[in-house]
């Protein structure tokens, strides 16, 4: 017949057994949603243990089976706090690992101190001596402590009060829902101490109860009510605490009053900050920089992003976010600084590049049009003259080449000064024949030495009155009409206006020609690009930009 005998003493070490039991059964259903789902189950299963040999040690009936069963619940109590404290080590996000010497002084420790148990009675380093005593008609074994039993404490307690305070910096650090988490955690922690320091102090009706293990069962009913209310666990606290402290950009939680509450690794690296400008004004701090100072003491709330130069020479851009509570209360900013200083730098470069290239085009553009000019102005009087038919079309072909170039540089200086910014399109009433009708003439020549028909309609019951730039208007639809003929090898062109609103004028121009692919369509507009089919074609691909662009400075669209 075994030693071993019910006893209501029993109970709280059975109760606190399944309670143990049940959180670990849902901690490992969840243990794929989860953080350090191992440590904590480890340390269930040691708290299990404990509290399953100290119920049998109450309800054994013999010396020996309690002395028995009080060694294996060395195994729990040895190896809870251990566990504890690795799991509070994971779950905390502490970003450094263990030290090299945790594991080796640790698992020294354990495996000294049970083999110290179950050898005590060689020895009586962990109980110099074990008595049967009575108390209440109730039959306990009374240890009487060695220099090993104290040992032990030491280092367990000093394991679970860090765990205690790696969960309540865990909850300074965060805020919300994961701060009311950590804060639980940290009490469930305290539960076993408690009632653990009972027992070393022999306080209570029945000194002689270990109820311990009753102090993980009220801390697993802490973490159970966590897990489901709090979502106790969840990955998130410690994403967040990972992101905030990894992140490439220098990141600052200023408090309602303008002190430094907190800052990431790359604000530290950056700012030379040290522990000590933690809770020190934010003016203290940043002594060194006064124009970031004064953006992040004095920017607006809210502030949009602002692009603030250093003394140091550096660019920021500062992104303010105001931290508010569930009620509303404003208590503090995170700042986000991001460096742009080499963007900075690429846009100086490329407006200073811009700058030249516009004195440059400028310059060569107008010592191009005055020889031209002169050219053309020569040409002509030649022509006028008394010539031979070679000679009348050689002189032709010399002012259709000049007029081209002159056409070309023409569109330089119309993209450079759209690019600059310098074209004033002029504001007078006039017809919109007045605009089709020349264009038509002029490209209609082309047309039928090309085999086309080019025609230009005006949409019936509209007078055509216009308001605007007529001028401007030509070259539009010159540079439009003149690649429909240039690209179109048969069939016709047309050039068709049309009021779609009381204010709004739409002016097409189709052609029966190839067409172009939607991906060559979308980039057909930038400034010297020509489709791969245009090769053979003469141009610059600079008057499409111009049509682009042109409208653009009336608020119109091409």
């Amino acid at each position: 017949m075994l030693p071993f005998e019910f006893t209501s003493l029993a109970l709280p070490q059975f109760i606190a057994v399944f309670i143990s039991a049940g959180f670990a059964v849902r901690v490992w259903r969840q243990r794929a949603e989860i953080i350090a789902p191992n440590e904590l189950l480890l340390t269930l299963g040691f708290t299990i243990t404990w509290a399953l040999m100290g119920a049998l040690e109450f309800c054994a009936s013999t010396l020996e089976a309690k002395i028995l069963c009080s060694k294996f619940s060395y195994i729990g109590i040895v190896g809870a706090p251990w566990a504890l404290f690795r799991f509070a080590w994971v779950y905390t996000g502490v970003q450094s690992p263990l030290p090299r010497w945790f594991y080796p002084v640790t698992l020294t420790w354990a495996g000294l101190i049970l083999l110290a148990v179950f050898t005590n009675e060689y020895h009586h380093i962990v109980w110099s001596e074990v008595v049967p005593i009575e108390v209440r008609g109730e039959f306990f074994a009374r240890y009487d402590r060695g220099p090993g039993f104290w040992f032990n404490i030491t280092l367990g307690y000093s394991l679970t009060l860090t765990s205690c305070a790696l969960f309540l910096r865990h909850a300074i650090d965060l805020g919300g829902i994961y701060r009311s988490q950590s804060i639980i955690s940290a009490i469930a922690i305290v539960c076993p101490w408690l009632t653990s320091l009972a027992y070393l102090f022999r306080i209570g009706p029945v000194p002689e109860i270990d109820n311990t293990p009753v102090g993980f069962a009220a801390a697993n009913v802490l973490f159970t009510w966590n897990l489901m209310r709090w979502r106790f666990l969840d990955i998130s606290p410690v994403a967040t605490r990972t992101l905030f402290a990894r992140m490439s950009e220098p990141v600052l939680v200023i408090d309602s009053r303008s002190r430094l509450s907190q800052v990431n690794r790359a604000a530290t690296e950056t700012f030379q900050l040290s522990p000590a400008h933690i809770g020190a004004p934010l003016a203290a701090s940043f002594a060194t920089h006064p124009a970031l100072l004064d953006a992040l003491l004095h920017a607006p709330d809210p502030a949009p992003p602002q692009a603030v130069p250093d003394d140091d020479g550096r660019w920021w851009n500062i992104e303010l976010t105001t931290l508010v509570s569930r009620r509303g209360v404003r208590y503090g900013r995170l700042c986000v600084l991001h460096d742009i200083t080499a963007l900075v730098e690429a846009r100086r470069a490329a407006e200073l590049a811009t700058h030249a290239k516009t004195e440059f085009l400028s310059h060569v553009s107008h010592d191009l049009r005055t020889p031209l000019h002169s050219i053309l102005v020569l040409s002509e009087i030649l022509r006028a003259g008394s010539l031979t038919p070679e000679q009348h079309a050689q002189l032709g072909t010399l002012n259709e080449a000049g007029q081209a170039l002159l056409r070309l540089v023409n569109n330089l200086l119309d993209v450079n000064r759209l690019e600059s910014g310098q074209v004033d399109l002029a504001d007078t009433r006039f017809h919109i024949d007045e605009v089709l009708s020349p264009v038509a003439d002029l490209l209609r020549v082309t047309a039928q030495r090309k085999g086309l028909d080019l025609v230009h309609e005006t949409a019936p019951g509209w007078d055509g009155a216009l308001r605007g730039d007529p001028d401007r208007l030509r070259q539009i639809l010159f540079n439009l009409g003149g690649n429909a003929v240039k690209f179109t090898t048969r069939g016709r062109v047309v050039l068709r206006a049309s009021r779609v609103a009381p204010d709004l004028l739409r002016i097409e121009v189709s052609d029966t020609g190839p067409g172009l692919p939607p991906d060559v369509a979308a980039t057909l507009f930038e400034p010297f690009v020509r489709a791969e089919a245009d090769r053979r074609k003469e141009g610059t691909g600079l008057g499409l930009s111009i049509v682009r662009r042109l409208p653009g400075s009336a608020s119109r669209s091409a």
